[in-house]
C-alpha cells in the first residue's frame, strides 16, 4: 500500500489509528504545546470564570423569547444550545456567519461558543442576527 507523505507506512492497532491526520504533522506538536502553556499561566478557572457570564448572559436572552437552554446547574461555563421552538434551516449557521456572527448547529439547537476577546454585551448582535435569520 502506498501511503501519502507524513502519514506514515502502517496503522494502529487501536481507535488512535483514526487519529492519523496528527499523528506525523510535526507542525501541530509546537502548536499545541503553545495553546497549553497559555492554557496552564491563564488557568482554566480562571477561563470558566471569564467566559460564564456571556454564556448567562445568552441564556437569559434566549429565555426571554421563550427559548429553551439548560438549567445554569446543568450546562456548560463555556459554551451553550439553545433550543428554538422550530428546528433552525440547515443553512442559518452560514447565513449568520455572512453577518459575521458565528454559531453551528448541533442537534436541532443552535451552538454558541463565546470566547475569551467575546463581551457579554455581544449577545445583543447574536440575537439580532437570530431574530433576522429567523424572520421575527
Amino acid at each position: 500500500m502506498t501511503m501519502s507523505p507524513g502519514y506514515g507506512d502502517r496503522f494502529r492497532n487501536d481507535a488512535s489509528r483514526f487519529d492519523q491526520g496528527t499523528a506525523d504533522s510535526m507542525i501541530h506538536v509546537p502548536m499545541a504545546v503553545a495553546a497549553m502553556e497559555q492554557i496552564s499561566a491563564w488557568g482554566v478557572p480562571a477561563i470558566a470564570a471569564a467566559i460564564a457570564p456571556i454564556v448567562d448572559r445568552v441564556a437569559d436572552e434566549a429565555e426571554a423569547r421563550g427559548w429553551r437552554v439548560p438549567p445554569k446547574p446543568h450546562r456548560s461555563s463555556h459554551f451553550i444550545g439553545i433550543e428554538l421552538p422550530t428546528p433552525p434551516r440547515p443553512d442559518l449557521a452560514d447565513r449568520m456567519a455572512e453577518d459575521g456572527v458565528f454559531v453551528s448547529l448541533r442537534d436541532g439547537r443552535v451552538r454558541v461558543s463565546p470566547y475569551l476577546f467575546n463581551e457579554a454585551d455581544q449577545a445583543a448582535d447574536l440575537f439580532a442576527a437570530l431574530e433576522r435569520h429567523l424572520g421575527r
